[in-house]
């Protein structure tokens, strides 16, 4: 009996034994595959990407991409209704018009009353931890195609639809992945466009403890004009705004016709001729598109999309959701429950939830464009920003000069008594020093929100290095405030500090006798440019 239990006692030691023989080597391991190097894997968190129709079917049709012939006829369409309407002041027709064609353009991609994806539409992206590989040594930020693939080697794709909150859980998921794979406690963070709304979301939900660095490059998460104008119904066209749009996006150098249109536009602006054109389409947008048409072509498109929701200012917020809803709130109840969770447990708190990344040792860097006004269909439309976010939403409150204008001498003068100057452009156009983070936001002058140049990807990983401690004063070759130039993107392109000798593009508005003088040539040019056409032919 005594040697039965002595023979079980000595079982279980040797059952313990054999355990800690196979788990020590096996814990040792584990420790082994920690990544001591001082690399830290860099997550990018990207903007928009295409929704497909069949999400399996990468050459079918894509959400945003308009079959351009199908676009011109609904336009050759719409002007006999257009003019119908205004000679019976009835725009009924017109209206109903107008949202047939926009379904036939955008329809099909939109979720359902409760914000889920009823269809097989979506991205094809994929990957599990068994696809990750170790690959985030070696940070190379020595040329633009360097920096871009490198800046590719993780990156976490979603579906633009879907709510921040719920991209948000993906978002944890894949960053526990690359931790897992590459060995470090901590990720930095990349974020762009709708990306620094998921990468908020992010932050609200888990916190903030395995983030060495965040980048937001243009990020909009306190909403874009366009989307806050769009989703209330504030709908304007602006003669000063129209005018200087055009002249700033289109290229006139290789084109007569082009040239002769934009000096006539801006004749007709100087003798108000534009004001009077315009304001016969604002009457119609006001009493009518924006009324009536806008929300019912929201409800199968953006306005039925939970990311371009949160594109929305939280200040616009139910006024959207008034405008877009109406009638209609118990409808969309499920819909609009996750509208709230990303409004009111996210956007309204973002500002204080970065102050106290910062707080807890987290470097957060923002990476803002302007140099353009908005696009002209919106409210104050002659703001400083990227075409579709102003500088203060990008920035969390920096100070800019409308389009075309400078910061008042007395503006000025008073910075210089604050010892706050240093902190205004050379070309006197922003004040860095009212935004979040006056010390790590950086200002790229001359490139919109759509373009995205490798060579940007450059300086984007250069702020990751050395521990992703950068500020605006730590490197003479990227200041706070920059200059993209190229003719066209990853094409001879660079950015460069900005200096007083060198401020970039700068939008000069003409004197009636100046405008009157352009138009002369521009009408001569072009007489030249179709009589030596028809001699060569």
């Amino acid at each position: 009996m005594k040697n039965g239990i002595l023979k079980k006692i000595l079982s279980v030691v040797v059952v313990f034994a054999l355990c800690f023989v196979i788990i020590a080597p096996a814990a040792a391991a584990v420790d082994n595959e920690k990544c001591d190097c001082d690399e830290i894997p860099i997550i990018y968190v990207r903007g928009r990407a295409k929704i497909y129709k069949d999400k399996n079917d990468l050459n079918g049709p894509a959400f945003g991409i308009v079959d351009e012939n199908v676009a011109m006829e609904k336009l050759k369409g719409i002007l006999p209704i257009w003019a119908k309407a205004l000679v019976n002041d009835d725009f009924t027709e017109f209206n109903d018009y107008l949202v047939d064609a926009f379904e036939e353009l955008y329809g099909g991609y939109a979720l359902d009353e409760n914000g889920e994806i009823t269809d097989n539409s979506g991205i094809e992206w994929s990957w599990s931890e068994d696809t990750l590989r170790d690959v985030h040594k070696g940070l190379n930020c020595d040329t633009p195609d360097t920096s871009s693939e490198y800046i590719y080697r993780y990156f976490y794709q979603y579906d633009c639809r879907l709510s921040p909150c719920e991209n948000a859980d993906g978002l944890h998921d894949y960053i526990e992945a690359v931790k897992k794979v590459t060995g470090h406690d901590k990720v930095n963070i990349l974020a762009r466009c709708l990306g620094s709304n998921i990468a908020s979301a992010y932050f609200a939900e888990y916190g903030w403890d395995d983030i060495n660095t965040v980048v937001l490059y243009n990020p909009i998460t306190n909403g874009t004009a366009i989307n806050d104008s769009l989703f209330t119904g504030r709908i304007v066209l602006d003669p000063d705004s129209v005018d200087f749009f055009i002249n700033q996006q289109f290229d006139d150098e290789d084109s007569a016709i082009l040239s002769f249109v934009k000096t006539l536009i801006t004749l007709l602006n100087k003798t108000y001729g534009l004001n009077m054109l315009l304001g016969m389409a604002n009457t119609t947008i006001d009493e009518d598109i924006a009324k009536d048409v806008v929300p019912r072509i929201m409800k199968f498109s953006y306005g039925a999309m939970l990311g371009y929701w949160s594109m929305v200012s939280p200040e616009y917020y139910e006024q959207a959701k008034q405008f877009i809803f109406a009638d209609d709130a118990d409808k969309y109840a499920g819909m609009i429950e996750k509208l709230d969770e990303w409004n009111y447990n996210v956007a309204v708190n973002l500002e204080e939830m970065y102050k106290q990344m910062e707080a807890d040792g987290v470097q957060v860097d923002i990476v803002a464009k302007y140099g353009y006004q908005l696009y002209p269909v919106v409210e104050n439309s002659n703001q400083q920003s990227d075409t579709i976010v102003t500088v203060k939403q990008q920035t969390f409150g920096a100070v800019s000069a409308n389009i075309g204008k400078t910061l008042s001498d007395e503006y000025i003068a008073k910075a210089v008594e604050n010892g706050t100057d240093k902190y205004i452009s050379p070309d006197k156009i922003v004040d860095a020093s009212k935004g979040l983070f006056p010390d790590t936001t950086w200002y790229i002058k001359d490139i919109t929100h759509n373009d995205y140049p490798k060579v940007i990807d450059q300086f984007l990983l250069h702020l990751f290095k050395d521990g992703g401690r950068m500020n605006v004063w730590s490197d003479e070759q990227y200041p706070q405030y920059l200059i993209y130039e190229g003719e066209s993107e990853n094409v001879n392109d660079r950015i460069y500090p900005m200096e007083d000798e060198n401020t970039g593009k700068d939008l000069v508005e003409p004197t009636l006798i100046e405008a009157i003088v352009n138009f002369v040539v521009s009408f001569v040019k072009l007489i030249v440019s179709l009589v030596t056409s028809m001699i060569t032919k």
